[in-house]
């Protein structure tokens, strides 16, 4: 009976996969084509969970699904969960004892997902690719993976009205791809549906919706939209001239709060954003974006003032929802003469920190330090520019002293240090500094928890003669836990914020709140339909 029992990772071993979160599987499709690097390295921190922690794949697989946000990780997890060691199959050859049936996770997962993101888990099953010591160099693609594939666009063609929202909402292409790959048939109806010939016969499309608004008016426009629920992109691109407030009213009641925020040019282009309406019935939809906000600063340069004012407190708002009770944050910037690129870093992204709490003005200090520290008085306003014009002018002095700020970042009452540098310290060690600070200070609290944004690359010089230590083994050894984020994360990713409050709430935390997920349950269709 000993060995009747699925394996599990150490909590330490599944940091490697929370790293991953933190790090950020994201942007591994750029203008939807793959980046196989990017996609292996996932793989191959990824693929050894289905042999050696099935329970936590699974888990992971639905607590990924369930949050609204890592599209690129729901992607990969949906594919590894297919490949489960905990397939049903006995513990071992003539064992009456058999192991659950986890896989059964990919195949809800995979129901979860849009058209898109279901493509690319059929791009990774396509993928021909190695894992040493998991996986040969081959195609992985499960039948049970398959079967979900195939049940997927089943249940979406069982009538030809949800075939056409596929292709009004722009899916259509997708779905036309996912039905070759997967070598299925379909009938006219859904052919009709996707605007697709089907071999030997023509297929007469129908007519779209969307034709009837050259000959109607607004208003009429507007009652239309609301009536049959068009979808926002096709209608509002469909638009047979200058939108009005009327419609411009109707198409936000549709629209996403993404969206929205996308489509900002659009609606202030027609000018509707003038009328007090529109303008609370924009604002409350973009207060619902997701992802979209973060691309904000992208997406505003040539809007107003007050639509851009708009949409970065919305921004703000949203990080601060995600980010709830984290506390007081200072952040430290490392000035030392290496650091270039931390001070362009520190220009364009400074104010996200101040954004993930509340009231900044009471909650967010922050400084510059190489030999010595220097506390900065807090910008005008919490956007890039005001970052940059306190920066600007500061000069780096030879040194790199990471304790320089830390007793100032106590006199504050810092919950959370937020570092950035290349984890150089050369000012003694580290670590007996805040010791020694807190023995002297007994009645200080540590921070709850140390951040860094982590320039080093992996290549930290610490030396055994008390000149040096790495800044997350100063941390660490004084008791501190610390989180890790590439920089990387926090410029090319739109996850901002979750990013950050995955490294503040620590790994332990992360994992437990994974372990609680409920498992992901298949959808009552699934069985009543064919796989072929």
């Amino acid at each position: 009976m000993a060995n009747e029992t699925l394996p599990y990772l150490s909590s330490e071993e599944r940091l490697k996969a929370y790293q991953l979160i933190i790090d950020g599987c994201h942007h591994i499709w750029s203008k939807n084509k793959l980046n196989q690097t990017k996609a292996l390295e996932a793989l191959n921190t990824l693929i050894p969970l289905a042999k050696n922690d099935p329970y936590f794949l699974a888990r992971l697989t639905s607590w990924a699904i369930k949050n609204d946000k890592h599209k690129d990780l729901k992607v990969f997890l949906t594919f590894v969960s297919s490949l489960s060691s905990a397939d049903g199959s006995p513990f071992s050859p003539g064992s009456k004892y058999k192991k659950p049936n986890l896989r059964y996770v990919s195949a809800a997962a995979s129901h979860h997902l849009d058209p898109k993101l279901a493509e690319r888990v059929l791009q990774l099953a396509q993928l021909k690719f190695a894992v040493p010591g998991h996986l040969n160099e081959a195609r992985h693609f499960t039948s049970a993976l398959r079967t979900a594939l195939v049940k997927y666009l089943r249940f979406r063609e069982q009538n030809a009205e949800g075939m056409e929202k596929l292709f009004n909402a722009g899916f259509a292409p997708t779905v036309r791809k996912m039905f070759r790959a997967l070598r299925l048939s379909r009938d006219e109806a859904n052919a009709k549906a996707l605007k697709w010939q089907l071999k030997g016969q023509k297929v007469q499309f129908d007519k779209s919706t969307f034709a009837e608004f050259k000959d109607l008016d607004d208003l009429a426009i507007a009652e239309k939209i609301r009536k049959e629920a068009l979808p926002f992109l096709p209608a509002i691109r469909a638009l047979p001239r200058k939108m009005s407030p009327v419609v411009a009213v109707a198409l936000l009641e549709q629209a996403s709060g993404d969206q929205a925020v996308i489509c900002r040019k659009t609606f202030e282009d027609a000018g509707v954003l003038k009328d007090p309406e529109v303008m609370k019935l924009y604002e409350e939809k973009i207060s619902s974006a997701k992802t979209a906000l973060d691309r904000a600063e992208n997406l505003t340069k040539t809007a107003s003032d007050e639509v851009k004012k708009m949409m970065m407190d919305a921004r703000a708002d949203k990080r601060k929802e995600v980010t709830a009770n984290i506390g007081k944050i200072y952040l430290e910037i490392d000035f030392s003469p290496s650091m270039d690129s931390v001070r362009k870093f520190a220009v364009e992204k400074g104010s996200i920190f101040a954004e993930c709490v509340n009231n900044p003005l009471e909650n967010f200090k922050w400084g510059i330090f190489s030999s010595e520290g220097e506390e900065l008085a807090l910008p005008d306003e919490f956007v890039q520019e005001a970052f940059a014009a306190r920066l600007f002018g500061k000069i780096e002095s030879n040194g790199t002293n990471a304790f320089a700020l830390y007793e100032k970042a106590r006199d504050f009452g810092a919950d959370v240090d937020v570092i950035v540098t290349d984890r150089e310290h050369n000012f003694g060690i580290l670590s007996e500094h805040i010791k020694r600070y807190h023995e002297k200070h007994p009645d200080v609290a540590k921070p709850k928890a140390c951040v860094i944004i982590d320039f080093s690359r992996g290549n930290v010089v610490a030396d055994n003669y008390g000149c040096s230590q790495d800044v997350k083994d100063g941390y660490e050894l004084a008791g501190i836990p610390v989180a890790l984020i590439k920089p990387e994360t926090l410029t090319a990713s739109a996850l901002v914020a979750e990013a950050v409050r995955s490294a503040l709430l620590g790994p332990i935390a992360v994992i437990d709140e994974i372990m609680d997920t409920e498992l992901l349950k298949l959808p009552d269709y699934y069985f009543t339909l064919h796989a072929n």
